[in-house]
């Protein structure tokens, strides 16, 4: 279709033709059965995009979608900060337990489980007065 023609059918699918470009119009239209088939498929477009437009105005499927955005973001936050905390403890406890085992290889002079549980210098006798406190 020539730009022209495009021009006026713009122009007539808007309703802002002049009495002259009406004409040209209503010609374009009974020599080009094309020209039809467009002005429908730009309805239905317009049809759909209207649609749309209530739904953006009220608050759906914009700020629906924006909202969710925002609650995914403050998740990820959230997953990153639980993650920072939960590292920092561990690498915490790791230390606090090297430097216990540390602690006690360095009383003991040696490393055993009797020196790890701290029952290395506890005697038979112990055992039976500790069982028979409780």
């Amino acid at each position: 279709m020539k730009k022209s023609n495009e021009n006026i059918l713009i122009k007539g699918f808007l309703h802002e033709l002049s009495p002259e470009e009406e004409s040209l119009f209503q010609q374009l239209l009974e020599e080009k059965p094309e020209a039809i088939q467009t002005l429908h498929q730009w309805e239905k477009v317009v049809l759909r995009l209207r649609g749309f437009e209530g739904s953006l105005r009220s608050g759906g499927l914009l700020v629906s979608t924006l909202e969710r955005i925002n609650r995914l973001e403050a998740l990820k936050q959230l997953q990153f900060q639980r993650y920072k905390l939960i590292r920092n403890i561990s690498f915490s406890t790791a230390a606090a337990l090297l430097l216990l085992l540390l602690y006690v290889v360095l009383q003991e002079n040696a490393l055993n489980l009797n020196g790890l549980l701290g029952i290395a210098g506890l005697k038979s006798d112990d055992f039976t007065n500790l069982l028979a406190n409780y």
